[in-house]
């Protein structure tokens, strides 16, 4: 299987956060709390996030990229993934 881009997991992760953004723009977080299906979209973009952030990056691009936190990213979606809110 040919691997991916890197600068395609980047813009995975940016394309993601955009959407979670625009999901909760409009809500302060009392509204997002009583608001499932938003909740469900911005764990899941986050989950994403995550799978996208765990990738191998070559290390060229860890070096243009150092100050993304990858390894925080991976696990917040790593747990998003195997717990639910509450």
């Amino acid at each position: 299987m040919k691997k991916r881009n890197p600068a395609i997991y980047i813009n995975d992760i940016f394309e993601q956060i955009n959407k979670a953004i625009s999901f909760t723009n409009h809500m302060d977080f009392n509204d997002f709390r009583k608001d499932e299906k938003t909740q469900y979209a911005v764990v899941r973009a986050l989950e994403i996030i995550g799978e996208a952030a765990a990738k191998k990056f070559p290390m060229k691009s860890q070096i243009s990229i150092t100050i993304f936190p990858g390894k925080k990213l991976k696990e917040c979606g790593i747990y998003l993934s195997t717990n639910t809110l509450e």
